[in-house]
């Protein structure tokens, strides 16, 4: 479970649920309570099996690896202890940003929080509110993803370098 708020918390969603399957090359910055940065590359692999994030530093050194099956979540890092990270909230925000905009309102909506999704313009901005105070904003273009926690005092900025949709086979 991840705590969205102090009193709600969510399942992680099934792998299945993310709509369209993707494969992503990001560029990762962020920052934690306004002050400490952070730079790294991802690779991004969400389908209806899993959703697997190979973090790296710039050098391309494996920085961790989260792996989530939907049975499983599965951590690895040579740098810091799966106790020191709380990867399910890593793969939440991956999957309130990427997964389909449907599976993850209704998640939301079903903790007794509101969501909201708006597309213009070639712009898609998701909203987690308790209440009417936002609490997750994310907006996303074809190239770059803007997410803030407003709770938890944190943001980050996903640069897309390289994005393919994965065909399905049915």
């Amino acid at each position: 479970m991840v705590y969205v708020t102090n009193t709600h918390a969510v399942p992680l969603l099934a792998p299945s649920a993310v709509g369209t399957p993707l494969e992503t090359y990001q560029l990762l910055t962020g920052s934690f309570g306004g002050r400490e940065e952070f730079i790294a590359e991802a690779y991004v692999t969400a389908n209806e099996d899993m959703l697997d994030i190979q973090v790296m530093s710039s050098a391309g050194q494996t920085m961790c690896s989260i792996l989530w099956d939907g049975e499983t979540l599965s951590f690895s890092s040579p740098f810091v202890s799966a106790a020191q990270i709380k990867a399910e909230y890593i793969v939440a925000d991956m999957q309130f940003v990427l997964y389909d905009e449907k599976a993850v309102g209704q998640l939301i909506q079903d903790s007794g929080l509101v969501f909201s999704c708006e597309n213009t313009d070639g712009m898609q901005s998701r909203v987690i509110y308790q209440g009417s105070e936002p609490v997750w904003s994310m907006e996303k273009t074809e190239t770059h993803i803007s997410v803030k926690n407003y709770l938890r005092n944190y943001s980050y900025d996903i640069e897309i370098l390289m994005s393919s949709e994965i065909p399905t086979t049915e």
